[in-house]
């Protein structure tokens, strides 16, 4: 090997080794990233460019998307890069190597299956998105700890479905939530149970952590004896009818399953299409959070891995 293919090849291990060792706090996501890059070494090893190219790219994508969020949120490079520029630099530095190793390497164009995985990769990542869920709002569906793969092609969104967005009132959170409503449903609760169009709706997934009914929370709409935010007050001005909320055209109700404890459209109002990032598809790893303790290997739920929702 070349020294330019060497640096690659000795990236690619240390990389590998990295991954694998993170697998103690994420077993899937670390073993399999350990596995790709271990491939890679080898594949470098063996001259194939195309892995030091793949290698690239997986390690590059998470930066793009990081510096796409900034943009797309206003939230500026500072909040992104700057707190984490040990690791943007290194990652960087990484893809230099990756990099230079391709091009030394580099034969023409021919058949690899490092262009398959880079294609499956590439449809991987702008299909689907990982989330952390950090609230007990939606529990038990999905729980504090539970890490998800939402599906950001889908956009079709019925009764009854999980969606993924940014919260409105403040589009740096991004909130999961039960879509209970669409445009044109009328929908109250009634000591905590949901009507929808006059009918009491079965909702098995839906869960009570208290028998205490609460005004305004369990017997929805009704004036607020708490605060809540503009849009949800406007919604109960204008869209008031006869004990229901009338949802308008192209807006959605959503509720937490975790209903006495969900901070959802009863207190800020309809969700609109344009705020929906997509459908968690599967949890792909699980956490137990208490006791002060950062995810590891032994406090993984095995029993929620490749859960699908």
């Amino acid at each position: 090997m070349t020294g330019d293919a060497r640096r690659g090849f000795w990236t690619a291990v240390v990389v590998a080794v990295l991954y694998l060792a993170s697998a103690i706090g994420n077993p899937l996501v670390g073993f399999v990233y350990g596995v790709v890059f271990a491939v890679a070494a080898w594949s470098i090893r063996r001259g194939q460019a195309w892995a030091a190219i793949s290698a690239a790219v997986v390690l590059l994508a998470p930066v793009i998307s990081a510096l796409f969020r900034a943009t797309y949120h206003r939230e500026g490079l500072s909040d992104v890069f700057i707190a984490n520029a040990i690791g943007v630099c290194l990652v960087l530095l990484a893809v230099l190597f990756f990099g230079r190793a391709a091009r030394t390497m580099w034969q023409g164009p021919r058949f690899s299956w490092w262009i398959v995985f880079l294609a499956i990769s590439g449809v991987a990542f702008c299909c689907y998105r990982p989330l952390v869920n950090p609230t007990g709002s939606m529990e038990d569906t999905i729980l504090i700890g539970d890490q998800l793969l939402v599906n950001t092609v889908s956009r079709t969104v019925a009764r009854g479905d999980l969606v993924v967005f940014e919260y409105p009132i403040d589009r740096r959170n991004i909130f999961v939530k039960r879509v209970v409503a669409i445009g044109g449903d009328r929908v109250h609760l009634e000591n905590k149970k949901l009507f929808l169009n006059g009918v009491a709706v079965d909702e098995p997934y839906a869960r009570y952590k208290t028998t205490i009914i609460d005004y305004f929370r369990d017997n929805f709409p009704r004036t607020p004896n708490i605060r809540i935010f503009a849009p949800a007050e406007e919604m109960l001005k204008n869209n008031f009818r006869e004990g229901d909320i009338l949802v308008p055209e192209g807006k959605y109700f959503v509720l937490g399953d975790n209903r006495d404890n969900s901070l959802d459209s009863r207190y800020w109002g309809f969700l609109s299409q344009s705020d929906i990032l997509g459908q968690p598809a599967l949890i792909y790893a699980s956490f137990e959070t208490g006791g002060g303790k950062g995810p590891s290997i032994f406090t993984t739920r095995w029993g929620r891995l490749l859960h699908r929702l």
